[in-house]
Protein backbone atom coordinates (compact mmCIF):
# COMPACT_ATOMS: atom_id res chain seq x y z
CA UNK A 1 0.00 0.00 0.00
CA UNK A 2 2.92 2.29 0.47
CA UNK A 3 3.96 1.47 -2.34
CA UNK A 4 0.74 2.76 -4.42
CA UNK A 5 1.04 5.46 -2.76
CA UNK A 6 4.56 7.50 -3.07
CA UNK A 7 3.67 6.11 -7.00
CA UNK A 8 0.98 7.82 -6.88
CA UNK A 9 2.50 11.35 -5.60
CA UNK A 10 5.34 10.55 -8.39
CA UNK A 11 3.15 10.52 -11.36
CA UNK A 12 0.76 13.26 -9.68
CA UNK A 13 4.09 15.11 -9.36
CA UNK A 14 4.91 14.44 -13.12
CA UNK A 15 1.85 15.35 -14.40
CA UNK A 16 1.87 18.88 -12.32
CA UNK A 17 5.34 19.63 -13.65
CA UNK A 18 4.15 18.54 -17.64
CA UNK A 19 0.56 20.77 -17.38
CA UNK A 20 3.26 23.36 -15.97
CA UNK A 21 6.12 23.18 -18.67
CA UNK A 22 3.41 23.34 -21.23
CA UNK A 23 1.95 26.47 -19.70
CA UNK A 24 4.95 28.28 -19.74
CA UNK A 25 5.93 27.35 -23.46
CA UNK A 26 2.87 28.44 -24.77
CA UNK A 27 3.30 32.02 -22.96
CA UNK A 28 6.25 32.57 -23.51
CA UNK A 29 5.46 32.21 -27.33
CA UNK A 30 9.04 30.93 -28.37
CA UNK A 31 10.02 35.31 -28.68
CA UNK A 32 13.25 36.08 -26.69
CA UNK A 33 11.35 39.50 -25.51
CA UNK A 34 14.35 41.86 -27.05
CA UNK A 35 12.75 45.51 -26.96
CA UNK A 36 12.10 47.54 -29.94
CA UNK A 37 14.85 49.93 -28.90
CA UNK A 38 17.69 47.14 -28.75
CA UNK A 39 16.45 46.45 -32.50
CA UNK A 40 16.68 50.21 -34.09
CA UNK A 41 20.13 50.35 -31.94
CA UNK A 42 21.63 46.98 -33.85
CA UNK A 43 20.64 48.14 -37.28
CA UNK A 44 21.79 51.79 -36.24
CA UNK A 45 25.03 50.18 -35.23
CA UNK A 46 24.86 48.75 -38.63
CA UNK A 47 24.48 51.25 -40.86
CA UNK A 48 20.46 50.23 -41.74
CA UNK A 49 18.88 53.44 -40.74
CA UNK A 50 21.66 56.24 -41.76
CA UNK A 51 18.98 56.41 -45.00
CA UNK A 52 15.79 57.30 -42.44
CA UNK A 53 14.61 59.53 -39.24
CA UNK A 54 13.13 58.49 -36.85
CA UNK A 55 9.99 59.84 -36.99
CA UNK A 56 7.19 61.34 -34.56
CA UNK A 57 3.90 59.40 -33.54
CA UNK A 58 2.16 62.47 -35.92
CA UNK A 59 3.98 61.57 -38.84
CA UNK A 60 3.10 58.22 -38.06
CA UNK A 61 -0.58 58.57 -38.10
CA UNK A 62 0.30 60.56 -40.99
CA UNK A 63 1.79 58.50 -43.30
CA UNK A 64 0.24 54.77 -41.84
CA UNK A 65 -2.93 56.02 -40.23
CA UNK A 66 -1.37 54.05 -36.45
CA UNK A 67 -1.45 56.00 -33.09
CA UNK A 68 1.16 55.15 -31.48
CA UNK A 69 -0.66 54.84 -27.87
CA UNK A 70 -1.93 52.11 -29.14
CA UNK A 71 1.11 49.48 -29.10
CA UNK A 72 3.24 48.56 -26.35
CA UNK A 73 6.33 49.50 -27.87
CA UNK A 74 7.15 51.03 -31.33
CA UNK A 75 9.64 52.58 -33.85
CA UNK A 76 8.87 54.41 -36.96
CA UNK A 77 11.72 55.23 -39.27
CA UNK A 78 10.54 57.59 -42.03
CA UNK A 79 12.37 58.76 -45.84
CA UNK A 80 14.48 61.76 -45.45
CA UNK A 81 13.13 63.78 -48.09
CA UNK A 82 9.47 63.01 -50.24
CA UNK A 83 11.27 61.78 -53.12
CA UNK A 84 12.83 58.49 -50.58
CA UNK A 85 10.90 55.79 -49.71
CA UNK A 86 12.93 54.27 -47.47
CA UNK A 87 10.89 53.06 -44.27
CA UNK A 88 10.92 50.61 -41.23
CA UNK A 89 8.41 49.97 -38.49
CA UNK A 90 8.80 47.66 -35.57
CA UNK A 91 5.85 46.91 -33.52
CA UNK A 92 6.15 44.51 -30.26
CA UNK A 93 3.26 43.98 -28.78
CA UNK A 94 1.99 41.43 -26.44
CA UNK A 95 -1.46 39.83 -27.89
CA UNK A 96 -1.87 41.92 -30.77
CA UNK A 97 -3.42 40.44 -34.24
CA UNK A 98 -1.58 43.44 -36.09
CA UNK A 99 -4.29 43.45 -38.54
CA UNK A 100 -5.12 47.42 -37.76
CA UNK A 101 -1.37 47.77 -38.58
CA UNK A 102 -1.56 45.63 -41.32
CA UNK A 103 -4.25 47.34 -43.17
CA UNK A 104 -2.57 50.68 -42.47
CA UNK A 105 1.27 49.47 -44.19
CA UNK A 106 -1.06 48.28 -46.70
CA UNK A 107 -3.36 51.49 -47.72
CA UNK A 108 0.47 53.56 -47.29
CA UNK A 109 1.93 51.05 -49.67
CA UNK A 110 -1.22 51.20 -52.34
CA UNK A 111 -0.64 54.98 -52.04
CA UNK A 112 2.90 55.34 -52.35
CA UNK A 113 3.08 52.93 -55.51
CA UNK A 114 0.50 54.92 -57.22
CA UNK A 115 2.33 58.09 -56.57
CA UNK A 116 5.76 56.67 -57.76
CA UNK A 117 4.50 54.26 -60.60
CA UNK A 118 4.97 56.38 -63.68
CA UNK A 119 8.03 58.90 -62.86
CA UNK A 120 9.79 57.25 -59.96
CA UNK A 121 10.94 53.65 -61.30
CA UNK A 122 13.72 52.85 -58.45
CA UNK A 123 11.13 54.04 -55.37
CA UNK A 124 8.83 51.94 -57.14
CA UNK A 125 10.77 48.77 -57.35
CA UNK A 126 11.43 49.53 -53.77
CA UNK A 127 7.73 49.47 -52.59
CA UNK A 128 7.16 46.45 -54.64
CA UNK A 129 9.85 44.46 -52.94
CA UNK A 130 8.13 45.94 -49.34
CA UNK A 131 8.66 42.97 -46.59
CA UNK A 132 5.72 42.66 -44.39
CA UNK A 133 6.94 40.34 -41.30
CA UNK A 134 4.95 39.02 -38.51
CA UNK A 135 6.60 36.69 -36.07
CA UNK A 136 4.54 36.53 -32.69
CA UNK A 137 4.66 39.65 -30.38
CA UNK A 138 6.37 41.62 -33.42
CA UNK A 139 4.78 43.05 -36.89
CA UNK A 140 8.01 44.59 -39.08
CA UNK A 141 7.82 46.80 -42.03
CA UNK A 142 10.57 47.53 -44.53
CA UNK A 143 11.37 49.72 -47.28
CA UNK A 144 14.37 50.15 -48.49
CA UNK A 145 17.80 48.61 -50.90
CA UNK A 146 18.74 46.45 -47.66
CA UNK A 147 15.06 45.34 -46.62
CA UNK A 148 16.31 41.66 -46.97
CA UNK A 149 19.30 42.33 -45.26
CA UNK A 150 17.39 44.00 -42.55
CA UNK A 151 15.10 41.53 -42.06
CA UNK A 152 17.78 38.83 -41.28
CA UNK A 153 19.19 40.93 -38.71
CA UNK A 154 15.76 41.17 -37.10
CA UNK A 155 15.01 37.56 -37.78
CA UNK A 156 18.41 36.72 -36.03
CA UNK A 157 17.63 39.31 -32.95
CA UNK A 158 14.00 38.12 -32.36
CA UNK A 159 14.48 34.70 -33.27
CA UNK A 160 17.11 33.98 -31.07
Amino acid sequence: MKTTGKRILIELGAVVFLVAFIWFMMRDGGTTGVSVSALTAALSEEGYLDDMEEASGRILKKNLSLDANDYEELAYYAPLSFMDVNELLIIHDAGEDFSAAKEGIEAHLTAQKQTFENYGTDQYDLLQAAVIYEKDDYLVFIVGQQADEMLQSLKKQIEG
